[in-house]
């Protein structure tokens, strides 16, 4: 039984297998494979043939970012982790109410439409767990100031992880700082 080594499209071993064999009894060396064994793996290198011969190729190393390049992306993860909190959802009267961009148009706009109605008047509001709960115009504006404050709370606390990540001065104290 003889051994084949395979070899993808670019000439870079994948693996080894018995040759197989004709009707005949004919070995088959199918495309992309070789019976010269390839070189030992090595650390830092693929092994390629090159049609003649197996040779290593260095695998290319990703640079090291800098420490700017590092609080630069720990910025945009902290940007991100707050946009998805504020837009999360927030508690109000014991209920959380949605948050994402088309609900704050909503609540805002219930909260002006209100400011015209009598003061007896209500809203059914349903909220993030689908359950409902009824408004009046006080109740309501009171919904507009905790979406207010919320969205405040997140944009604060981004603050103060930022201001965290300039303190920074390597990546393993950046790694520290999460939402």
């Amino acid at each position: 039984m003889t051994t084949i080594y395979n070899y993808d499209d670019d000439g870079y071993f994948i693996n080894s297998q018995v040759a197989l064999v004709d009707d005949l009894g004919n070995e088959i060396l199918p495309d992309g494979a070789t019976y010269l064994k390839p070189l030992e793996e090595k650390e830092g290198f693929k092994v390629r043939f090159n049609g003649t011969e197996w040779s290593y190729e260095e695998i290319p190393q990703q640079p090291v970012p800098t420490i700017d390049e590092l609080k630069v992306l720990k910025r945009a993860e902290i940007n991100q982790a707050r946009d998805n909190a504020e837009q999360g959802g927030f508690e109000y009267m014991g209920k959380v109410f949605d948050s994402d961009q088309v609900s704050c148009i909503r609540i805002s706009t219930a909260a002006q439409a209100m400011q015209y109605a009598d003061d007896t008047a209500t809203i059914t509001w349903t909220t993030q767990d689908n359950s409902t709960i009824d408004l009046n115009k006080s109740q309501l504006m009171g919904l507009v100031v905790a979406l207010a404050q919320w969205s405040n709370q997140c944009h604060q606390k981004a603050t103060s992880l930022k201001a965290q990540i300039d303190a920074c001065a390597s990546k393993e104290e950046l790694d520290k700082i999460v939402w």
